[in-house]
């Protein structure tokens, strides 16, 4: 990660008069150490050389005090704003996240693990608190504070100035080459805990069935050598650290101590003045502790840089000037049918998948069939805008022959259209109640009732009834009911395209019977669907077949 990322101005309009108000406080905390160093020299000349009382001091004293509380406010006003500042900064980057996971384009809605996500919203943006709080107000203060004192011991000393000149240098470069160290070991830790976070949510999501089948152990098993991977990153992060914080405190020690020499070998031999070398004396460690505390800075804000990548990955969508150059849909727009070419999806670290070229009419069932991993939730996720093709286009034709490329289209409009149940539903906390009338607000009760028959759930299922809770690990319901809840919002929702992921899957033989009719009824009120599935009864029911395995469509 750069110190400081341009595309955080972006992403969030706090973070401008952060980074102003950062480089204001820098300016007048450098000011305030160099009139600090000068009356300090001044007072201790007056009183050991010139043998002055020090009541004819009283002015200078209290210049300095004066001068000493201005610097100590200016650094708590620095460590106060930086941690307000990087608080709003985080809940605007969060808020964004959340616009670009539930509104927008972000793929990572889709093809991410849920425990990696959670992850980056709790823990990744947390650990961005050091870097805003402590590492970018010691950035500036790193840039400034030394540049400024150094200029004035240069005046004061060239001698002292030439040393400073030739050993500030060496911090930053073994900082630099201890930090290429620390952050292929930090990468490697944040790898390791989003290995981790979604190990520890697959064996939440899947536990009674790892119950059922006997697997509870080997799960844990492989949670435990996780965990032991996470801890063996993480001391790993901590040695590094530890060595860089002794060689940066070395070299700034020893770089103090050269010019500490120099300065009283002049003096002995009466080349320098005294008032001179104190002042270069007081504000040497000036030059170089800046430095050496925003290398140790960066190494507690590590886990924030590792995490910054994905968070603005996460946040990299089309600009406004793309999405004005998208054309909405006309209200009056019946979809005839959507068509595809082939299409070519990348993924990182993956080949690409390839999809076949097909359509899917309106009154028509299209399943689209193969085996895992092949392609075909991604394909829905294309269909829904949600990821980016890098070959191919798909296109919705209207019953009078207008025809539109989805890739400028509206998406918001475009989803609108579209009802999706995907292959594993997620519901926020609440009731099933709350769950229906967000679709439908003034959906009565006996409609919800007669909707969730429709998908095969009865009144004996729920004894809470519409008061039963969803959205958590507590709720009670079986992957099936899930599903079958995830079908009925997309009933209630009512859109011209069906897109339905594995929706017999964890269901018996009965209410599989029943979705099909279900299906068959959408087909007859002139609903697109498209389902992915393997089972032979809804392949059996199909108008089309699109089979990813063969990469042709049979009928």
């Amino acid at each position: 990660m750069k110190a400081i990322d341009p595309r955080l101005f972006r992403y969030s309009r706090n973070s401008r008069g952060f980074l102003f108000f950062s480089v204001l406080l820098a300016v007048l905390i450098a000011l305030s150490t160099i009139f600090q160093a000068f009356l300090l020299a001044k007072i201790i000349v007056a009183l050991f050389q010139e043998r002055a009382e020090p009541g004819q001091l009283t002015d200078s004293i209290l210049f300095l005090t004066t001068v000493i509380i201005i610097r100590s406010v200016l650094l708590f006003l620095t460590e106060v704003f930086s941690s307000r500042m990087s608080s709003r900064i985080i809940g605007e980057l969060r808020e964004n996240i959340f616009r670009a996971l539930f509104k927008e384009r972000s793929s990572v809605a889709i093809s991410d693990r849920t425990g990696s996500i959670t992850n980056l919203l709790t823990s990744g943006l947390s650990a961005l608190q050091p870097y805003f709080a402590k590492f970018v107000p010691q950035l500036f203060i790193a840039s400034l504070v030394p540049f400024f004192v150094g200029l004035v011991i240069a005046f004061t000393d060239p001698i002292s100035g030439l040393i400073i000149f030739l050993t500030v240098p060496l911090i930053p470069l073994f900082g630099i080459l201890i930090g290429k160290f620390t952050d292929v070991a930090v990468r490697r830790k944040w790898e390791t805990l989003q290995t981790l976070s979604n190990h520890l949510f697959d064996l939440l999501s899947g536990i009674t069935s790892s119950k059922v089948f006997g697997r509870a152990n080997q799960q844990g098993k492989k949670l435990e050598d996780s965990g032991e991977s996470y801890r063996k990153e993480t001391l790993s992060v901590l040695k590094v650290t530890f060595l860089s914080s002794l060689a940066l405190e070395l070299i700034a020690t020893l770089s103090v101590a050269v010019i500490a020499v120099s300065i009283g070998i002049r003096l002995i031999d009466g080349k320098m003045l005294l008032f001179p070398g104190l002042t270069v004396l007081i504000l040497a460690p000036e030059v170089y502790w800046p430095i050496r505390n925003v290398a140790s800075y960066f190494h507690s804000a590590s886990d924030g840089a590792a995490a910054v990548e994905n968070i603005f990955n996460l946040l990299q969508t089309q600009n406004s000037s793309e999405m004005e150059k998208r054309e909405g849909i006309p209200s009056t727009w019946k979809i005839k049918n959507i068509s595809w070419s082939e299409l070519e999806i990348h993924f990182q670290d993956r080949n690409p998948i390839i999809i076949p070229a097909g359509k899917a009419e309106k009154g028509e069932v299209l399943v689209v069939t193969g085996p895992s991993g092949i392609g075909k939730s991604s394909f829905f996720s294309n269909l829904l805008g949600f990821n980016s093709l890098t070959k191919g286009e798909i296109r919705i034709t209207d019953v009078h022959g207008s025809v539109l490329d989805i890739s400028h289209v509206k998406l918001e409009e475009w989803r609108n259209l579209c009802s999706w149940v995907p292959q594993q539903p997620n519901f926020p906390p609440g009731t099933i109640d709350n769950m229906l009338r967000s679709i439908r607000p003034h959906l009565t009760e006996a409609d919800a009732w007669r909707t969730l028959r429709d998908c095969g759930i009865k009144r004996s299922e729920l004894p809470k009834g519409l008061s039963s809770e969803i959205g958590d690990f507590t709720s009670g319901l079986s992957v099936g009911q899930i599903r079958r809840l995830a079908i009925a919002r997309a009933l209630l929702k009512n859109g011209d395209v069906f897109l339905l992921d594995e929706p017999t899957a964890s269901i018996d033989d009965i209410s599989e019977l029943e979705l099909i009719s279900l299906v068959n009824h959408l087909k007859s009120i002139g609903k697109i669907i498209v389902v992915i599935s393997h089972r032979s009864k809804v392949m059996d029911s199909a108008d089309r077949i699109l089979d990813f395995t063969l990469n042709r469509q049979l009928r």
